[in-house]
């Protein structure tokens, strides 16, 4: 099945500069908080002249497969900036466990109409827009799904020792998700096997996978991990893991040297 199916309150909590078409049925949320364990307000940090958020909305605009993108957000600093380039918002409760979560909340309360969601990580400032087709298509094309999300293979050591890059265990035969884990997975017992799926913070739901999702409640191996998408797998929810070869840097922003990273890369392409 094609994507032709698909398209480019404060009410009391959503946004002041226009209204969001409630009616959307493929809607993109931008979930962000202003806390972080590693950089305060990492999601506002300037990045060429723009806040990291700013980097991840153009990037999920650009896709033109979405009826609207919103940004869902604890706290008014990170909606003053997302009204200052246009985007609509909607302010979530703060006690959200993760971000899908926040996105649970942001769909059911603005989005009431929506088939289709896609979560995409507020701290991807360089996500490739083709992406979004790419974690869409199975939700599209396969009712057996509950959820996608996307990875790339790495031989780089970086990602091998790093917990803030997360690795995908997945069938080779059917493509599902078996285990995320922040250590190394599968474990490479003979060197010459030395490589792992990467995560990219993207993910696509069901709506009634979604909202399943925010009813379960935090589980062990996801609060153990600090990884909400396993609290699917402990519920025994399908989640269709595909690897995507289109460019994108690997530089997700968690840490100081992330940032640097991201300025530097910005920098060698004149941005």
């Amino acid at each position: 099945m094609q994507l032709d199916v698909l398209r480019e309150r404060d009410g009391k909590r959503a946004m002041k500069n226009r209204q969001p078409k409630r009616n959307s049925k493929t809607v993109g949320i931008i979930p962000a908080r202003l806390g972080s364990e590693e950089v305060h307000a990492k999601v506002l940090v300037d990045l060429g002249g723009k806040p990291v958020i700013a980097h991840v909305y153009e990037k999920v605009v650009a896709s033109g497969l979405l009826d609207e993108v919103l940004i869902a957000a604890d706290h008014p600093r990170i909606l003053e900036v997302a009204h200052q380039f246009g985007a609509i918002t909607y302010r979530t409760r703060q006690e959200h466990v993760c971000g899908t979560d926040r996105v649970a909340e942001a769909a059911r309360e603005v989005f009431p109409a929506a088939e289709r969601i896609v979560n995409i990580q507020a701290d991807e400032p360089f996500l490739n827009p083709g992406m979004i087709a790419q974690v869409l298509e199975p939700i599209v094309a396969d009712s057996n799904w509950d959820m996608a999300t996307l990875g790339c293979s790495s031989d780089d050591e970086a990602v091998f020792g790093s917990p803030f890059t997360v690795k995908i265990a997945r069938s080779s035969a059917t493509g599902r998700a078996l285990y995320f884990s922040r250590a190394i997975i599968p474990y490479p017992r003979y060197q010459q096997q030395r490589t792992t799926l990467q995560h990219i913070g993207i993910y696509a739901y069901r709506m009634e996978s979604l909202q399943r999702f925010a009813e379960l409640g935090p589980s062990e191996l996801e609060l153990a991990e600090g990884l909400e998408q396993l609290r699917a797998l402990e519920a025994d929810m399908r989640i269709r893991v595909i690897e995507t070869d289109l460019d994108y840097p690997r530089i997700s922003i968690d840490t100081q040297q992330d940032i640097d990273l991201a300025v530097q890369w910005l920098r060698d392409r004149g941005g």
